[in-house]
């Protein structure tokens, strides 16, 4: 079995989100004068820097690993990415390929920013966010 499934890939760059998630939450819990403090930080916080970065990382490099992904999710390999070709520019189809798989991670994963700053808005107890990614990563599993 191959270590770069699609589904792999985007499983390690769920997990790389929460550790960045968590790490962000305990800074401004311990850093917030109060409640609404931490809310405010909540809100407007936007995850897109990290996105970017916890996509290059999870985003195979390796032809063979490159290959394996699209034989597992077929249109990683049939659509143009929006992005255009990756390593350099050169339309081949293993860059093309990688596009494809950068776009489909950051895609995931702002899904799941969305999904977890609803959670964490709803929540009763805003203050105590880091316990709130937590229990939303807990219960994803």
């Amino acid at each position: 079995m191959s270590k770069y499934r699609m589904t792999d890939v985007l499983s390690q760059a769920e997990e790389t989100l929460y550790e960045y998630l968590e790490t962000h939450c305990e800074q401004y819990n311990n850093e917030a004068e109060d409640w609404q403090e931490t809310f405010n930080e909540v809100a407007n916080f936007e995850c897109q820097d990290w996105i970017h970065e916890i996509a290059d990382s999870c985003t195979p490099i390796y032809t063979y690993d490159i290959l394996e992904c699209a034989m597992e999710e077929m249109s990683l390999a049939t659509c143009e990415p929006e992005i255009g070709p990756a390593f350099g520019g050169e339309p081949t189809a293993v860059n093309l390929i990688a596009a494809n798989i950068y776009e489909k991670v950051c895609e995931h994963l702002y899904d799941m920013e969305q999904q977890i700053k609803r959670r964490v808005l709803d929540a009763s107890v805003i203050n105590d966010f880091k316990e709130k990614v937590k229990e939303i990563k807990d219960g994803n599993k």
